[in-house]
């Protein structure tokens, strides 16, 4: 007889990277790549960037190709471009220059992601595009104002308060930029802005309408106190724009300490290397309390008024690991994270260095390129070792800089791997795997006035290599920590030879709604999650012991569908199944 055999081993991910700040020299990562693995599914790849904030780029494509409809979405598909616009020309670059190169550099990539062409297609990196969105979203916003000076949601209605600010607070960054707003228009909406505060009862509106007001220099010294002393009643989002104000109007002091009342609820993961700012679950409602739009705001914030923050790249990164693809959630969010990560890049200089880089593997001299201003954003910057050019054992990649600026890098190590006692790794979401033997047990409970027996169980922990009969009940838990947010995850969970899943069918909605959708197959159960909110989660079924003999549980894998680096594998387990003792 001949049965199907699966090669004990699994793919392996591992990720690593850090920073080499302006004052500092060389950075290094150490990795170890075992000998029992298939040599031609080994990929070592190096990734080197100036600026993580440079990836904004990458989200005009969506913002550019999102239809006029609403003020709003009018509002987030120009200004958008207009501050690109404006970061290019303070680069010396060209949205074409941009285009080619990324082209040039990433055929192969593309090659293989057929999905994100349209992302670097000539219409994206035109110049003359560009500018026509930039002038027909400003005829179309001059067209929306309506006869008292402020703006709706549409162009017929009444005006709204926060539309209006949002307008002008564009209109005045697009005029700030060298776009030739019409004045009039503008005086006509700040005017509106002015007569209406009085009127506003929410401090968060206030607020809003004040930053709107301060990027014209219009905001009064008293309105800003008021709201200022009404600091407590804030939440994070409306005290960034609070601060932003202050800063814009010269009010340095009473900046800086909103800045600190802000840092004062900062979250920093150590491991990962990011910072965020929770916000509060009792208004996820409100356009004050997105998360998303919360830390962008927070960013801009702190790159104007602390731009030394050491929290700011670890913001950054926080934001870029909570896009959806290219994008984050709406246009109108997408288009808050591309004004803070322009701020950042204008506070900071990260897209002004000048060093020469020079990457080793060992002694091994991998790389050297030389990055200043102009090639920043399109030098080469990867390096890609396959096969037999990734040495077996511990070995250490060092990055060494000569020159001014900060440099970021990132090692991605896959391999499938053959050793025995496999071990668990992750980027960005980890998983922790537990076997439970279930005894059964009798327990009575009230129910009404009468009493009830009910079964249930007692869970006793399984260690790896553990013994078992057959007909014993196991419970499998995955416990799964993920670092942000993240969509549409699978999570495929090995089963080991000898043992079954209780469950008969495959089926809707598992795991108190966590998972959409689980499927039972012959070697594996495979769970699928649309949403994994950051923060610690478990999966939880049975399986029964059934055919004696000794057998292998390959490790989970899980991986986030289309964030093919957002990735985890579990321990292995392995278990003793035995004959039911006689007289059982």
């Amino acid at each position: 007889m001949s049965f199907p055999a699966y090669v004990h081993g699994i793919m392996k991910y591992v990720a690593k990277g850090g920073a080499i700040e302006p004052k500092s020299k060389v950075g290094s990562i150490t990795i170890t790549v075992p000998k029992e693995r298939k040599l031609p599914a080994t990929k070592l790849e190096i990734v080197l960037t100036p600026s993580l904030a440079s990836a904004m780029l990458d989200a005009l494509p969506y913002l550019s190709s999102y239809p006029y409809g609403c003020t709003e979405q009018t509002m987030s598909r120009f200004l958008p471009s207009v501050v690109t616009a404006d970061i290019l020309k303070e680069l010396g670059t060209t949205l074409e220059t941009i285009g080619k190169k990324r082209k040039e550099l990433n055929a192969k990539y593309l090659a293989s992601r057929p999905w994100l062409r349209y992302h670097y297609s000539s219409a994206t990196y035109s110049t003359k595009e560009l500018m026509r969105r930039v002038y027909h979203g400003l005829y179309r916003l001059y067209n929306f104002q309506h006869g008292d000076g402020g703006w709706g949601w549409w162009r017929y209605g009444h005006s709204d308060p926060y539309m209006s600010a949002y307008v002008v607070y564009g209109l005045s960054t697009a005029k700030k930029a060298g776009i030739p707003v019409d004045q009039r228009v503008l005086s006509r909406g700040i005017s509106y802005i002015k007569r209406s505060l009085p009127k506003i009862k929410s401090v968060h509106v206030k607020a809003y309408m004040l930053f709107a007001l301060s990027n014209t220099g219009s905001a009064t010294k008293k309105d800003l106190e008021y709201v200022y002393k009404k600091r407590g009643y804030l939440n994070l989002y409306s005290k960034a724009l609070l601060a932003l104000a202050l800063h814009n109007m010269k009010l340095k002091k009473q900046a800086q300490v909103v800045c600190r009342n802000i840092m004062d609820l900062v979250k920093v993961d150590k491991e990962n290397q990011t910072a965020w700012f929770e916000t509060e679950q009792n208004y996820w409602w409100f356009w004050y309390n997105s998360d998303i739009e919360t830390n962008a705001y927070i960013l801009m914030a702190l790159s104007n008024v602390d731009p030394q923050n050491k929290i700011l790249p670890k913001m950054v990164k926080w934001l870029l690991r909570n896009r959806e693809g290219m994008r984050w959630r709406s246009t109108k969010t997408t288009a808050f994270v591309v004004y803070a990560m322009a701020d950042y890049i204008r506070a900071t200089g990260e897209l002004n260095p000048e060093y020469t880089i020079t990457v080793k593997l060992g002694k091994k001299v991998l790389k050297e390129v030389t990055v200043t201003k102009k090639n920043a954003l399109f030098f080469d910057n990867r390096v890609l070792l396959v096969g037999k050019d990734v040495p077996s054992g511990t070995h250490t990649i060092s990055i060494e800089k000569d020159g001014k600026g900060r440099l970021y890098y990132t090692a991605y190590l896959e391999y499938f791997t053959k050793e025995e006692n496999l071990k668990g790794a992750g980027n960005e979401i980890f998983i922790k795997r537990n076997y439970f033997k279930l005894i059964p047990k009798k327990v009575v409970r009230k129910v009404g006035k009468r009493k009830a027996t009910f079964l249930s169980y007692d869970r006793i922990p399984l260690k790896d290599g553990d013994v078992l009969e057959s007909g014993d009940l196991v419970e499998v838990q995955l416990d799964i920590e993920a670092k942000n947010d993240y969509e549409y995850l699978m999570f495929e969970d090995r089963k080991p030879a000898g043992l079954e899943a209780v469950a008969l069918r495959s089926g809707y909605s598992y795991a108190n709604g966590l998972c959409s959708n689980m499927e039972l197959r012959d070697e594996k159960v495979v769970f699928f999650v649309n949403w994994l909110q950051q923060g610690k989660h478990y999966i939880t079924y049975k399986l029964r012991a059934e055919i004696p003999g000794m057998f292998h549980a390959l490790p989970t894998y899980g991986e986030a569908m289309y964030a093919p680096k957002v990735k985890a594998t579990s321990d292995e387990w392995r278990v003793t199944v035995k004959d039911e003792k006689a007289g059982h």
